[in-house]
């Protein structure tokens, strides 16, 4: 597992930083426009989340490849699609399906040149141990402090989706009750594509495929709005993410 980092000053875009975007990934000069010449990579962007319901849309630029668009923790394997591993989840245009862990399933409608697809997360306040748990992840830079993997003792072969049962209930990472991603394809819902996701900081990610070509717009003037609100709490865009803002740590949920 790589370490969470911190959300940088500014707006929320698509970043060139080797621990959000593999290199074949083309990024225009607008930090939102997203394209791949060949197979299928990944790109994620500058800002994640930890808690509360989060929106970002996407609109399909030419009628190339396949896109796949969804949300990714840092440990997202960049030189794959997003979905690839346990720590993505995503929905592809065509054929529509969504993925986890290398595992598909039929789901909502295909998205074509000039739809905008809506990608909604919602993560609840974490409990006193998934914060503990967050906390521990996080990136701290220091003199001569290098970024590198580490060893999380819950994790089982996360680079070898496919080495494993879906269906065991083992789990590789700790799931969070009520967690949840949905998709709007231009404004209608296409319902809830996952829940009990893994615990972890999401970033928005999106994977292109032999010439496909996206826009992303992180908001706060969107194309199609989201939903007010989801299970209570306010839908926010990415551009209210501020800084820094990965955990208050003196904040824990009460329970």
């Amino acid at each position: 597992m790589w370490p969470d980092v911190e959300n940088p000053p500014g707006p929320c875009i698509m970043t060139t930083e080797l621990t959000h975007r593999a290199p074949q990934i083309q990024i225009g000069d607008d930090n939102l426009t997203v394209t791949n010449d060949k197979g299928y990579r990944m790109a994620k962007a500058s800002h994640g989340v930890v808690e509360g319901a989060w929106y970002y849309e996407g609109t399909l630029v030419n009628s190339q490849g396949a896109v796949r668009m969804g949300w990714s923790q840092i440990s997202g394997d960049l030189q794959g699609p997003c979905g690839l591993d346990h720590y993505s989840y995503s929905f592809r245009s065509d054929p529509p399906t969504r993925f986890h862990r290398s595992i598909g399933h039929s789901y909502g409608s295909k998205f074509q040149v000039g739809d905008t697809l809506g990608v909604l997360i919602y993560l609840p306040p974490p409990t006193d141990e998934q914060f503990e748990d967050l906390l521990n992840r996080r990136f701290i830079l220091g003199r001569d402090r290098r970024y590198v993997s580490f060893n999380y003792t819950s994790t089982r072969d996360p680079h070898d989706p496919m080495d494993s049962d879906p269906a065991s209930p083992e789990e590789v990472l700790p799931e969070v009750p009520d967690s949840a991603i949905a998709y709007y394809l231009n404004g209608r819902p296409l319902g809830t594509a996952f829940t009990n996701l893994y615990l972890g900081k999401y970033y928005p990610t999106v994977s292109c495929y032999m010439g496909a070509q996206i826009r992303l717009n992180f908001g706060p003037d969107f194309k199609y709005p989201p939903p007010a609100h989801w299970r209570g709490v306010p839908v926010e865009s990415l551009q209210m993410c501020p800084p820094e803002n990965y955990l208050q740590e003196s904040q824990p949920a009460e329970h």
